[in-house]
């Protein structure tokens, strides 16, 4: 948890320079133990959920605790099947690196889209901006994905990683509808 401090500098770094040697370079020192990413996620997760909640007023602990699970499991999923995707195309790389890697631009994108999406619930707004949010952060996290797994995992070509991120999309996607049928936050 050393590291945690510095993954906000490391966030926006990624998000200015999204070439693959930046990740690489982030990730590189990242162990099977570390434990920032899975904390720096929860800190994306909680901190919209506990202001949506004062907001809303609707306090419900069991509700937040289960949003995280969800959020989490869904995170580490994604992650989980373009990492073995990856590594059939015989990718190197550790997982731990790339869920690293991969927090390191969902969490800004994932605080954007909810900042915005408050920000439409609260200013007169067309009914199709919320579907436009959800549909360019998903567009951004998918092209940053791709970036991150070519310089985490040594993917050469584009169309791998392109394969590895859509592997984990679609199973997303298959596993929301089939779990509780809809789009669980990736």
């Amino acid at each position: 948890m050393n590291q945690i401090r510095q993954m906000p500098a490391k966030s926006w770094d990624v998000l200015r320079h999204p070439r693959p040697h930046v990740f690489a370079a982030h990730a590189r020192h990242v162990s099977d133990g570390n434990m920032d990413a899975p904390a720096y996620l929860a800190i994306a997760i909680i901190i919209p959920l506990v202001f949506s909640a004062i907001l809303y007023g609707l306090i419900d602990p069991l509700g937040m605790l289960r949003a995280l699970i969800q959020q989490m499991f869904a995170f580490y999923i994604f992650t989980g099947v373009i990492f073995f995707f990856a590594q059939q195309q015989g990718a190197l790389g550790s997982f731990a690196a790339l869920a690293y890697g991969f927090a390191l631009f969902y969490v800004p994108i994932e605080l954007l889209q909810w900042l915005l999406a408050m920000l439409g619930a609260l200013l007169p707004a067309p009914w199709w901006a919320g579907l436009a949010i959800v549909v360019v952060a998903y567009l951004a996290k998918a092209w940053f994905a791709q970036v991150a797994v070519r310089g985490i995992m040594g993917v050469r070509r584009p169309g791998e990683a392109w394969a590895a991120v859509g592997a984990g999309l679609v199973t997303i996607i298959i596993l929301s509808y089939a779990l509780r049928g809809g789009i669980v936050g990736i």
